[in-house]
């Protein structure tokens, strides 16, 4: 729950603004309950059950319309710490670089996790081919919409040794049929079904 709610603070506008020719609040942003769970990592399921504790003990306001969900953050100005003129000075300066900076971060964490990644492969190329490993690897490391988590991550249950077993069975089938051996049905409609 407060990882959602510290979410929503981070995506609440910080003046009023327009979108889609209607204003959007101060402290207000315009959502989903599927963009939200991608944004966050958690489930729509879980998503809607904080959205609902959230709106209950009064931290949020949340209106739906057909755009989506006009969420408001109850008392947002308490949230919001007034910066002195020198820290304002300041970030204007940094901004740039700290963009960079966390930019070039995020690309470096990424490659780390997929070289942790490569490496457990190791134990398992006496086992299968290399080409097999790379396809493997190639498939599972590939990013998820929202850029921050590879597809093995996003499972709920990874074991590298089955996994790895599964693919080798389905490269070795040959999917494709000789149309000899695709057995004719027929089919009867019987509209009293």
């Amino acid at each position: 729950m407060v990882h959602l709610f510290i979410h929503c603070l981070l995506m609440a506008n910080h003046e009023d603004r327009k979108y889609k020719g209607k204003l959007v609040k101060k402290g207000t942003f315009l959502t989903g309950l599927k963009l939200l769970s991608e944004e966050t990592g958690l489930s729509v399921r879980s998503v809607r059950t904080a959205l609902s504790k959230l709106k209950s003990t009064n931290e949020l306001t949340i209106i739906s319309s057909p755009q989506g969900s006009h969420i408001q953050i109850v008392n947002y100005e308490q949230y919001q710490q007034v910066p002195s003129k020198t820290t304002n000075e300041r970030q204007t300066s940094d901004k740039r670089a700290t963009t960079n900076k966390n930019y070039k971060n995020y690309k470096e964490e990424i490659g780390a996790r997929k070289n942790s990644f490569k490496k457990t492969l190791v134990p398992f190329k006496e086992k299968y081919t290399t080409d097999l490993l790379k396809e493997f690897y190639e498939y599972w490391t590939e990013l998820h919409k929202n850029g921050t988590k590879m597809r093995f991550e996003a499972e709920n249950y990874w074991d590298l040794s089955r996994r790895l077993s599964s693919w080798k069975r389905r490269n070795d089938k040959d999917f494709t049929k000789d149309e000899s051996q695709v057995k004719q049905h027929s089919f009867t409609y019987d509209p009293n079904l």
